[in-house]
């Protein structure tokens, strides 16, 4: 199913990313301090990436909704 699990440092101790955990004991867990250092890097072979993909649990940063696009003719 995946090639294996990356796990950001900051939620790697918390009750939800352990019932994930427990849920796929046998596929590799990779730890890092962001899961940026890892992806959305450039050069990334896209077509790779679908056919070994990986679960990434992190937190998520920033704004967690996308502002409302302003129309200029309303």
């Amino acid at each position: 199913m995946f090639s294996a699990i990356y796990i950001e440092e900051e939620v790697a101790n918390t009750a939800r990313v352990a019932k994930i955990l427990a849920r796929f004991p046998d596929i590799p867990k990779i730890h890092c301090d962001r899961f940026g250092e890892v992806f959305n890097r450039r050069a990334q072979n896209f077509r790779l990436q679908k056919k070994a993909p990986a679960l990434i649990l992190a937190k998520k940063y920033g704004n967690l909704v996308l502002p409302k696009h302003s129309r200029p003719w309303s």
